[in-house]
């Protein structure tokens, strides 16, 4: 039993702004490479105890970081874990590791192997920045109460597959020192960061202006994180104008409702959240999309393979027919990631690899009850959109296949996984969001009832799954 009346937390950031020009995805030329910086790139990251469990939690200014970006043998978040525990004494699978999804940062969910060595060498480096972060929050911790409100920014977003589904909520979790002098903070809330997407600076879009305001404005602000949610039909109703202005007066929307929540939490009748960590996490498999006939690809990987035969570079102004090329190599096997959740007071954090849909979050959120469920997208690796059936029905740009004509020279340019889910009946049927992920083949039975037993103390005796 825990007797600890107060949380330690600290907070700690690093820089990672690339120094030297690195790919960024782009549209046309793909993988081009930025020419210059406007805004910052920062991996920050909280560390967090009741005293018996403590979990570091990392927001790293990136689009998302695929686990095989620097090979096939290597794995980006088991890397970085090992050497947080070396550093911090934390263990590894108390660790979550997550991304913004910004785009106008590297391009590091591996579309394509990463060949460039300016690129390669970034991302090496981000592991330490990481470590780096983690230990400069571990190192000054302060005891600290937690509270949670909850609030909305409308206006902001818009769900571009033009479904009713739009979450406009807001949470923030707030964590003040016993003596009022100290403050930490978690915005949670889903948006595509696509503002800045596709030009030749370097840019933290609208989440690097919500963190601005914030150390600009709270009195003995120590740092905070950004948490994505399921925003992979959700993004900005301003669009994708590529102006820093558009970016400033989104992020400041944001931002004037977190600091509303602040303020609101700050006063001390306010509730305090019970001191408590618990953690699980577990491996699932997720199906490949389908992939084309072998045959309807023959010229595409004919002419790809003598290129490279030749070592020479496929073309700049066709990378997307490269992207396609080791989408097929890859094959329709499952993919594995891992489900991670952590419950910090009454917060649920539901860590996702990839990109939920809203209505995945929709129903975490649901779900969850009574615990304040947050789905973090984009954490621990990266793979792809997890899209509901009725999208894949519907179809549009998130779920498209590729499909190439008779002669392999007109290509959709989708190449992501694109996992499908939610099955038919699930809000009839659902009574929990871990009976859903079953439902899904997200995790196995097995996993899902010791989450059940051991995580929230709940035996699942006459499952309908």
């Amino acid at each position: 039993m825990n007797d600890q009346k107060f949380y330690l937390v600290g907070a700690g950031k690093t820089d990672i702004t690339p120094v030297k020009p690195v790919p960024y995805l782009g549209f046309s030329p793909r993988h081009a490479l930025f020419e210059g910086v406007n805004d910052k790139l920062y991996a920050r990251a909280m560390v967090i105890s009741d005293g018996n469990c403590e979990v570091a939690i990392i927001s790293a200014d990136t689009i998302g970081m695929a686990n095989h970006v620097l090979g096939k043998d290597r794995h980006f978040t088991d890397e970085v874990r090992e050497k947080i525990e070396k550093a911090t004494g934390i263990q590894k699978d108390q660790i979550m590791l997550t991304s913004p999804h910004i785009h106008s940062a590297p391009e590091t969910i591996s579309l394509r192997p990463l060949r460039d060595e300016n690129g390669i060498e970034w991302v090496e480096e981000l592991q330490l920045k990481i470590v780096e972060a983690v230990a400069i929050a571990k190192a000054d911790m302060f005891e600290a109460r937690m509270k949670v409100a909850t609030g909305n920014v409308e206006g902001i977003s818009y769900n571009r597959r033009k479904e009713s589904l739009l979450d406009t909520g807001v949470t923030a979790v707030l964590f003040e020192s016993i003596n009022n002098d100290r403050v930490a903070l978690i915005t949670h809330f889903s948006l595509h960061p696509v503002i800045m997407q596709v030009q030749e600076l370097v840019s933290a879009d609208y989440p690097g202006v919500l963190h601005q305001q914030l150390e600009c404005t709270i009195k003995d602000y120590e740092g905070g994180l950004f948490l994505q949610g399921a925003c992979g039909d959700i993004d900005p109703v301003i669009g994708n104008t590529r102006k820093f202005r558009d970016v400033h007066i989104t992020g400041s929307a944001l931002a004037g409702e977190v600091l509303k929540l602040y303020s609101k939490m700050s006063f001390p009748s306010y509730e305090v959240q019970p001191v408590q960590i618990k953690t699980a996490t577990g491996k699932m498999n997720l199906p490949s999309r389908s992939l084309p006939d072998a045959i309807q690809c023959e010229e595409l990987v004919k002419k790809i393979e003598e290129c490279y035969a030749q070592n020479k570079a496929w073309p700049a102004s066709d990378r997307i027919k490269e992207e396609h090329y080791y989408r097929i190599k890859e094959g329709s096997n499952p993919y594995e990631g891992e489900l991670q959740m952590f419950l910090i007071g009454n917060v649920l954090l539901t860590g996702i690899p990839g990109e939920p849909f809203g209505e995945l979050g929709r129903i975490i959120k649901q779900e969850s009850k009574p615990f304040w469920g947050l789905p973090v997208g984009y954490a621990n690796g990266y793979l792809g959109y997890i899209a509901p059936k009725a999208a894949w029905e519907k179809g549009g740009y998130e779920v498209l296949g590729l499909k190439p004509d008779m002669k392999g020279s007109t290509w959709l340019w989708i190449p992501f996984h694109n996992f499908k889910g939610l099955s038919e009946n699930l809000l009839d049927e659902l009574f929990h969001v871990f009976v859903y992920l079953v439902k899904i083949h997200v995790i196995d039975i097995d996993f899902f009832q010791t989450i059940m037993v051991s995580f929230l103390g709940v035996k699942c005796v006459n499952s309908t799954i």
